[in-house]
């Protein structure tokens, strides 16, 4: 776990350097777990208010529970960043997160 968080930051400045780095309105798509529908939403709405002219913030999936195997696969289809907060990461979705 505390590797996944240890990759998270650097991730997230890789991220936000390659949006920096376009034409336009960049898009960030987003998958957002959390361990109560309260924070899911408080979650959601936070992130998606921080799209501005440059960025547009897209939450493509959202749900309360650990991250799944579905939920890494369906961030790496559609290239989206997996935001956890207060579940863990099933052995699966680890595999393919990593």
């Amino acid at each position: 776990e505390s590797r996944l968080v240890a990759t998270a930051g650097s991730r997230m400045e890789d991220i936000m350097a390659t949006l920096g780095k376009g034409e336009g309105q960049q898009v960030l798509n987003l998958v957002i777990k959390a361990d109560v529908q309260g924070s899911v939403q408080a979650l959601s709405q936070a992130l998606v208010a921080l799209s501005n002219d440059d960025i547009r913030i897209n939450v493509i999936h959202s749900g309360v529970g650990g991250i799944t195997e579905s939920d890494a696969n369906s961030a790496a289809a559609s290239k989206a960043t997996v935001i956890g907060f207060n579940v863990r990461a099933d052995a699966s979705a680890r595999r393919i997160i990593e």
